[in-house]
């Protein structure tokens, strides 16, 4: 790892010299050690899930007191940072500071800082960490954890630690509030939804229902591997918080996974079938058309340009998730078939009501557009004071 001249009073030091790196434990395969269970057991799913977090509390799944006592497992102690050290996740560079006492699978690897130490300075610093940099091979997504405890962090006194990381936490805050406000204007259209077409699964307005594959048109399988070079969109492109493609890949065709199969196009709707309940739903917006997707979507596309705006904030709502769970094959990464999607029937309003419906959201989501440039905008404002605090330049 690159080194910089420090200010006077810091000092460079490995990641052992100052915490506890430590693995996880294998997930439990009986569903025994889950039932009524209470103690946070954190996957690289639930990291997955917040990208980055100074905040982490709960977990998706709870273990009990037999998966504690009869499978030995570890207690990592609350204020540790977790990073993905193995599987798919790892070179996404998720973050998590524990903000509870709780257990972690073993594709997790946990910073447990010493004594002397601000837990929130080594989240912060984790964060500049780009896995790729300590692995011996790029095309194996694994970290070994005498890796991780040989790298290299640049280390202030205790006092200069927690001024940086006051600094950094009122940039994540603002963040935050921007984000928030993002969300709520996305609950607005929800609204507006639910007003004009009441609950889609109850059908309280009474439509004409529908078969979804009758209403699509079918897409083209493309064999990637010929392709000179494309954005491949795969489930770490969509960001389920805003339910956007917000990091589609450029890939060569030499390098194209086997999943690289779907042609999409404009308009086309993105739908994970894998757990479906992380929303990992999205419109292909005109900068993609033609570019190709995971076969992990189902993708969507509709034989009714109208329809497009209706059946995306149908696929997002709450009770459309939650009755595919009757679908659902696997236990720890439950998925569903696109034919089970493709054979539910769903409401079909009038095109005029889908119009008033379309022209509503329109304004709605140009004010959201907005509003996400401006967020992008901080992102990468929070970027640049992250990458200057740890060479000494934010409290020079």
């Amino acid at each position: 790892m690159k080194k910089w001249d420090l200010p006077k009073g810091w000092e460079w030091k490995h990641l052992r010299d100052v915490s506890s790196v430590r693995g996880g434990n294998g997930a439990p395969q009986n569903d025994k050690y889950f039932e009524n269970g209470k103690y946070n057991f954190i996957r690289t799913s639930d990291l997955g899930i917040v990208g980055k977090t100074s905040n982490l509390d709960c977990s998706r799944d709870k273990i009990n007191d037999a998966a504690v006592m009869e499978l030995g497992f570890r207690l990592i102690p609350k204020y540790s940072t977790l990073i993905p050290k193995s599987g798919a996740s790892t070179f996404l560079n998720h973050r998590a500071l524990t903000t509870k006492d709780s257990y972690i699978s073993s594709h997790l690897a946990a910073i447990v800082p010493k004594s002397g130490i601000d837990p929130k300075f080594i989240y912060y610093w984790s964060i500049t960490l780009d896995t790729k940099n300590i692995t011996n091979d790029v095309n194996y997504p694994s970290l070994r954890l005498t890796d991780l405890e040989a790298v290299d962090i640049p280390v202030p006194p205790l006092g200069t630690q927690q001024r940086i990381v006051a600094i950094l936490e009122k940039a994540e805050e603002i963040k935050h509030l921007r984000a928030k406000a993002n969300a709520q204007t996305q609950k607005l259209i929800q609204s507006v939804f639910l007003d004009m077409f009441g609950d889609p699964m109850k059908n309280t307005k009474n439509f004409e229902k529908r078969r979804l594959g009758d209403l699509v048109d079918s897409i083209k399988k493309v064999d990637s591997s010929l392709l000179d070079q494309f954005h491949y969109i795969d489930i770490d492109s969509v960001d389920n918080y805003l339910n956007i493609i917000s990091n589609p890949k450029i890939i060569a065709g030499t390098e194209a996974p086997s999943r690289a199969r779907q042609l999409v196009r404009k308009d086309d709707i993105l739908f994970s079938t894998v757990r479906p309940y992380l929303k990992n739903i999205a419109i292909v917006p005109e900068y993609l058309d033609g570019q190709v997707a995971s076969t992990g979507f189902c993708i969507i596309r509709s034989k009714i340009p109208e329809f497009v705006p209706f059946l995306f904030h149908l696929l997002l709502s709450d009770s459309f998730v939650d009755s595919l769970k009757e679908f659902y094959r696997g236990a720890n990464y439950p998925a569903i078939s696109p034919k089970d999607l493709m054979d539910y029937r769903i409401p079909f309003p009038s095109i005029d009501l889908l119009v008033k419906f379309n022209s509503r959201s329109r304004q709605i989501d140009t004010n959201l557009k907005n509003q996400r440039k401006f967020l992008n905008e901080m992102t990468r404002f929070d970027e640049l004071l992250t990458s200057k605090a740890f060479t000494g330049e934010l409290v020079a």
